[in-house]
């Protein structure tokens, strides 16, 4: 009997191997070796250069994600997508499944599969994959040992002119000592990389450090300035980014407990937190955020009757993170909201 659920997840636990996925589907011309696995040509939109990730998920088996359309699923359906198959189709999945289990090197699974039979009582049983430990930030030491091998944002041309063009004075962020320029010859850790290439080679020459709620600096992020096709603001690769704000001077000091600002302004990411940081007071706090970076933790570190002001965009992701302060602030200081 072709029992769909306990087959699936046999088969779906057995393929955990992302390059023989990525062979076994005649998709490894073009593929390009990432940190995290292989980038193929997506074969769910029509592309020239590989941007599809195909990778070991957290939970142990593979994930599919692309980045170019935003298509994601896992390696099941890989399978059907690359062969035409439709998973909803009942006698299309059961094939799909077959074929990853012959991929997967259980050939009893695919017989069983394909013939509808009882399941083989000496066939061994497929083991669960163990899921994958949530990633640290990169070690200090290494964050330490870029930041201090990176030089000042005003001495570097090329960045120089990308932040005028920002309306972020360079002069005063390289006096406070908000970003730095990694140059050729900066160490380069294993994490600096986006796309399997380094930092240098995709333009994110400019990096600010990120800090925990305890005003510790654990990361950094590092941003493009090129104009390259690649993301424009990226954290170290294979590492935990959740939970790190960009901070001011100010703002660090207020994390550690050592200062009560005047004022708080959160912004939403590297380029407002820049523009903010640069015009800020000497006694103004000013925190970056983004997706999953801000945390209650933080919220904490405001002094009660701080006033805040949230300077996130105006858009649909700006105010879900505006709501979300609000609602971590706990109504403790007063709270203003920049409409422009």
């Amino acid at each position: 009997m072709f029992d769909k659920n306990r087959q699936r997840d046999d088969v779906k636990h057995a393929l955990v191997d992302p390059h023989a996925l990525v062979v076994a589907l005649g998709l490894q011309d073009s593929a390009k070796r990432t940190q995290k696995g292989w980038e193929v040509l997506c074969p769910h939109h029509a592309e020239r250069t590989p941007s599809c990730g195909v990778y070991v998920g957290t939970d142990g088996t593979i994930a599919v994600h692309c980045l170019g359309c935003q298509w994601s699923t896992n390696a099941i359906g890989l399978i059907a997508e690359v062969r035409g198959y439709s998973v909803r189709d009942a006698e299309q999945f059961r094939e799909t499944l077959a074929v990853g289990a012959e991929i997967a090197g259980l050939h009893s699974l695919a017989d069983e599969i394909r013939d509808g039979e009882q399941p083989d009582e000496n066939r061994p049983e497929v083991q669960k994959p163990k899921p994958r430990p949530e990633p640290e930030f990169p070690p200090v030491l290494e964050v330490l040992d870029l930041w201090e091998s990176a030089f000042r944002v005003c001495d570097d041309l090329v960045a120089n002119e990308y932040l005028k063009g920002r309306a972020i004075d360079s002069l005063r962020v390289a006096k406070s000592d908000q970003l730095r320029v990694i140059g050729f010859e900066t160490k380069r850790p294993t994490w600096a990389y986006h796309k399997g290439l380094p930092w240098l080679n995709t333009g994110h020459r400019l990096i600010a450090r990120v800090w925990a709620a305890d005003g510790t600096m654990r990361s950094v992020r590092a941003w493009q300035c090129d104009g390259r096709d690649y993301a424009k603001r990226v954290p170290p690769t294979g590492h935990r980014a959740k939970g790190l704000v960009l901070a001011n001077n100010v703002a660090v000091a207020m994390l550690r407990g050592e200062k009560k600002p005047a004022q708080v302004v959160i912004a939403e990411g590297e380029p407002d937190w820049a523009c903010y940081a640069c015009r800020a007071s000497d006694n103004e706090a000013v925190i970056g955020i983004g997706s999953g970076l801000w945390t209650e933790e933080h919220a904490k570190k405001i002094p009660n009757g701080t006033p805040v002001v949230i300077a996130t965009d105006l858009d649909e992701a700006g105010e879900r993170y505006a709501v979300e302060i609000v609602k971590t602030l706990n109504n403790r200081m007063p709270v203003w909201r920049l409409t422009a």
